[in-house]
């Protein structure tokens, strides 16, 4: 019995944890001067990761959410709401410090965030591939 309320436990810390996220990612897509600087931010730390190969393919579909949030940022593009605010969530997640695992934990610390990334980026999916479709757009894309 104790085993399945610690569970709950941990269920609850994890649903609290969204819930601010979401939150947070909300307010940070509501205000685009915030957004732009944590897009500039994220940008410098996928930079920093990448050159060290931590976060391998990842590091692709995240470059994907900075230019689809920076588009509909400068409103050259239109995505649905609910999927601005799941990038800006993902994209929010991978600039925490504190995570589920620290990122100074070596290698293991970007763990959490390639899989939030994926699983955001799953969710996306269809957006992700019609704002990519529209970026090699000679007339539209950058």
């Amino acid at each position: 019995m104790s085993k399945h309320r610690s569970n709950g436990k941990h269920q609850g810390k994890w649903r609290r944890v969204y819930d601010g996220l979401q939150t947070r990612a909300v307010a940070i897509a509501q205000d685009k001067p915030k957004l732009a600087g944590l897009l500039a931010q994220a940008t410098r730390r996928a930079d920093s990761r990448r050159a060290r190969g931590l976060i391998g393919g990842t590091v692709e579909d995240l470059r994907l959410l900075f230019r689809m949030l920076h588009a509909w940022l400068g409103g050259r593009y239109r995505v649905p709401w609910k999927t601005v605010v799941a990038a800006v969530g993902a994209v929010l997640y991978f600039v925490m410090p504190l995570d589920a695992i620290p990122d100074v934990i070596f290698a293991f610390g970007l763990l959490d965030d390639a899989a939030v990334i994926a699983f955001v980026v799953s969710r996306i999916r269809k957006d992700l591939d019609s704002f990519r479709e529209w970026e090699q757009t000679p007339s539209t894309g950058s």
